[in-house]
């Protein structure tokens, strides 16, 4: 899967640049914030580009941005060199949702853009969901969004 992201990383950005990131973002922190226990340390699944990751980070969290596509991840860690301010809350890692081990625990985890949905089998959807559980809080939150068709 990497590879079809990284074939299209450089354009993914174009693609989307009519999508309303911000008002999408600000309803994630509005969520997290309502539902959740001081929610300060924020794991987002599948960050790409870094869209969401910046707009949270701005938003007063402290980010870890995932991604398997390594050419998305430069993408992200080049905007995010422009905006030196959000550097000290927001780091993104290489990995797979199903089975990366960050080696901390959060407050929240978010998975936004309908990443959840590229988990095709019940066994990815269930590693996923289990390998977030593992990295949560006891009263963390996961906030995930998903296209049904």
């Amino acid at each position: 899967m990497s590879d079809v992201f990284g074939k299209y990383s450089e354009f993914y950005d174009l693609l989307y640049k009519d999508k309303n990131y911000q008002e999408e973002s600000a309803f994630v922190s509005k969520t997290l914030r309502r539902y959740g226990q001081n929610t300060e340390s924020l794991l987002e699944l599948g960050c790409g580009t870094g869209n969401y990751s910046r707009l949270l980070a701005s938003q007063g969290f402290s980010v870890t941005g995932i991604d398997l596509s390594e050419e998305m991840l430069l993408v992200a860690k080049s905007q995010l060199a422009e905006d030196l301010e959000k550097s000290d809350r927001l780091s993104y890692l290489s990995g797979d949702v199903r089975s990366f081990q960050s080696g901390q625990l959060f407050d929240a985890a978010v998975s936004l853009f309908h990443v959840i949905s590229y988990q095709a089998t019940n066994s990815d959807l269930l590693q996923t969901m289990r390998n977030v559980y593992s990295q949560l809080r006891p009263d963390g939150l996961f906030l995930f969004d998903y296209w049904y068709g």
